[in-house]
């Protein structure tokens, strides 16, 4: 198919008060979406992140406890993760320094967003991924402060070039076909319940765009095709009901 023959429907602009959680497009049964043009801008008063990510299907991710105590570590719970029930997914950290939680997912991934049902005074966290050999301390770009008010947050980071699928078999002996995130407590935690499990790969990010501007970005005839189900998720490194996003895209059916 030729570029001048594909057909784009435009949403927006429109204005989006998440930093990342809804979505603005969602494909329909059997179809995925293919972006020509996504259009951010930022209103949200201060310099920010932004981009547009794919929110990942349920069976393309799982998550689950990481205690201590357990031989391995990891006990799978994704129905409590992914339930809406409020704080389903309890005690994600406890008064066990190195207790927490991990997300794991067929391919890479650069955000989680969750909501926090009750905050904790002593949550200082800790991110890691596996390198092929170790799990190894995770950069972010932006953590959730499970110290702040409940409400929803997330956690952003940048893939690592080195991140390996799998983990530790002191972590987990079931996840070799994963990318996995380990959050743990390096401290005695309070218990902090969590629910609605989210979970992002990033296809397009932009760092510190200025307050007031905006990114265009045209794909032409490298248009950016999501996974089947996938829904496509703006991100702005700061929430706001100013900002604003407009998308020009196109469905694909499972055959294209």
């Amino acid at each position: 198919m030729s570029l001048s023959s594909k057909q784009y429907t435009r949403v927006g602009p429109l204005s989006y008060a998440d930093a990342c959680r809804g979505a603005i497009l969602t494909p329909a049964t059997g179809e995925a979406l293919a972006l020509g043009k996504v259009v951010l801008a930022n209103r949200s008063g201060s310099a920010i992140d932004v981009g547009i990510a794919s929110q990942l299907p349920a069976n393309l991710w799982q998550a689950g406890y990481i205690d201590a105590s357990a031989t391995p570590d990891y006990l799978g719970e994704s129905a409590l993760a992914k339930s809406t029930t409020a704080n389903a997914f309890v005690n994600i950290f406890t008064t066990t320094t190195t207790d927490g939680f991990l997300v794991a997912a067929r391919v890479p991934f650069n955000v989680i967003s969750f909501a926090n049902g009750n905050n904790c005074a002593n949550c200082n966290i800790v991110s890691a991924y596996y390198n092929g050999s170790a799990m190894a301390t995770l950069p972010t770009i932006a953590d959730a402060n499970y110290a702040a008010a409940p409400g929803t947050k997330f956690t952003s980071w940048a893939a690592p070039s080195d991140w390996a699928k799998g983990t530790t078999a002191a972590v987990a002996t079931t996840l070799s076909d994963f990318y996995c995130v380990r959050f743990t407590a390096t401290d005695a935690a309070d218990g902090v319940d969590i629910s609605d499990v989210r979970v992002y790969q990033m296809l397009e990010f932009y760092p510190q765009l200025a307050s007031n501007a905006e990114i265009a970005e045209e794909f032409g005839g490298n248009e950016i095709q999501l996974p089947v189900a996938a829904k496509l998720v703006p991100y702005f490194g700061s929430a706001s009901s100013s900002n604003m996003v407009w998308v020009d895209y196109r469905p694909l059916s499972r055959q294209v």
